[in-house]
């Protein structure tokens, strides 16, 4: 997923990178299935990875959506 570190390797002399993310729809739906296939895993799941099918990652995309606004809608505990 988009802002994961990595490593490059690019020969023996000293070298910088900077990285740019450049967000598109499919990048924020990955990142979405992502995180709720995270969440499965978490649980005991098995989820298939995102790409597979595009009617499980735009299913789970739109569950991600609706457990955040969900998150904030819940009251306050205080």
């Amino acid at each position: 997923p988009p802002d994961t570190p990595h490593s490059v390797t690019n020969g023996p002399g000293v070298s910088a990178s900077l990285s740019i993310p450049f967000y598109t729809p499919v990048i924020t739906r990955g990142e979405r299935v992502h995180a709720i296939n995270a969440w499965l895993r978490r649980r005991g799941g098995s989820p298939r990875p995102p790409g597979e099918s595009a009617v499980r990652d735009r299913t789970k995309s739109a569950v991600y959506d609706v457990w955040r606004v969900m998150r904030h809608l819940r009251p306050s505990r205080g």
